[in-house]
């Protein structure tokens, strides 16, 4: 597939449940961790002055059309904290 705006209509419900397995797997690599960091540290020194923490292991979602992703919230409501923000980099329109 050439094109992950339309990975539902290739791929069933529990396919992309096992690609979202897979992504997590591969978070947790050498390879993406040292990438993760390194772009992490970018964001921060561009724009916190050096100084802020990142999530150990990023979230991902993927959302299908039609579908419902988590429910809404704020990281506060999780005790967070209200310095907290959060990076969305969407991959798709």
């Amino acid at each position: 597939m050439d094109d992950i705006q339309n990975l539902h209509l290739s791929l069933s419900k529990l396919e992309i449940g096992n690609l979202l397995q897979d992504l997590y797997l591969s978070f947790r690599t050498k390879n993406f961790m040292d990438i993760y960091f390194n772009f992490a540290k970018l964001i921060i020194n561009d724009n916190y002055g050096g100084e802020a923490k990142i999530q150990k292991i990023p979230s991902i979602r993927i959302n299908c059309p039609g579908t419902k992703s988590v429910n809404y919230h704020n990281d506060r409501m999780y005790g967070h904290g209200t310095g907290v923000f959060n990076l969305w980099i969407p991959l798709v329109k």
